[in-house]
């Protein structure tokens, strides 16, 4: 079962506006959102996929899926369409626990690009540092600049190590004022 989130960190949904006029409500992941997640990975293409997953699309079943609502020692929101209990747009996760995080992030092909997997990354951050994280971490693959991009919005001091086909970028979770503080390790 998941931890509570420290005081400060549980604000309940929060209605954001998408770019394109569109609005979500972000809020904590529940048991009862695991058809959502469910027909939000059916909503997403391969390469989307493979972007999160780091390779082939899992065959989720219904134990995979709970995992991902409810990650051992972190805990997940959703994105959902217009109301606390429309269509699940987007899911964010954060793994572990103190003093570091993995943070992962996954949206609906149709509704990337409108800011909604900055905004899921951005209580991802908040919530992992009111679980009393020091650091982030995120993995993506190699040649795909989704994760580089994101974390920059992010504002995040951030260190990018490629291991071969995948690449790690960990950050301290303190914002800092300017987001081009991304340095290259090889």
């Amino acid at each position: 079962m998941s931890q509570p989130l420290a005081s400060g960190a549980e604000n309940g949904p929060a209605h954001v506006a998408l770019v394109g006029g569109r609005v979500a409500v972000i809020r904590r992941a529940t048991p009862a959102d695991l058809s959502g997640v469910r027909g939000l990975h059916l909503a997403c293409g391969a390469d989307t996929l493979r972007d999160r997953y780091l390779g082939s699309p899992p065959d989720l079943t219904d134990a995979d899926l709970a995992g991902l609502i409810d990650p051992p020692g972190g805990l997940a929101l959703v994105a959902c369409a217009g109301r606390p209990d429309g269509d699940v747009l987007g899911l964010a996760q954060v793994f572990g626990g103190p003093p570091v995080a993995e943070i992962a992030v996954l949206v609906r092909d149709d509704h990337q690009q409108r800011g909604l997997g900055t905004m899921l990354a951005r209580r991802a951050v908040d919530a992992a540092a009111a679980l009393g994280c020091r650091d982030m971490v995120a993995y993506g693959v190699a040649g795909s600049s989704r994760l580089a991009r994101l974390l920059g919005r992010l504002e995040l001091r951030s260190q990018l190590r490629a291991e071969g086909p995948m690449i790690t970028l960990r950050a301290p979770i303190a914002r800092i004022p300017d987001q081009r503080n991304l340095r290259i390790v090889h």
